[in-house]
């Protein structure tokens, strides 16, 4: 009973760091790569340097399903680790 409280709240946790990962803006200002043969080039491609500086400068934000997911899922971590002992 207690691997699978232990597996649940890890599950838990990565989803909720993987929620707050999403909105931290990790791939501004990455180039768009295109094919060998492809010669269109986008409008939207190039992105001016301060709109990058401000959406990189943000502050992090947590949802509140991340909030519940690593909540609950650190409370399953800990029952897990009670049950063994």
């Amino acid at each position: 009973m207690s691997n699978v409280f232990f597996i649940l709240g890890l599950l838990l946790v990565v989803i909720g760091s993987i929620m707050i990962i999403t909105k931290g803006h990790l791939f501004t200002g990455w180039r768009i790569f295109h094919r060998k043969g492809d010669n269109d080039r986008f409008e939207n491609e190039k992105i001016p340097a301060k709109e990058i500086g401000r959406k990189k400068n943000e502050s992090i934000v947590i949802n509140n399903f991340a909030k519940l997911c690593l909540t609950v899922g650190i409370i399953w971590i800990l029952i897990a680790i009670l049950i063994t002992l």
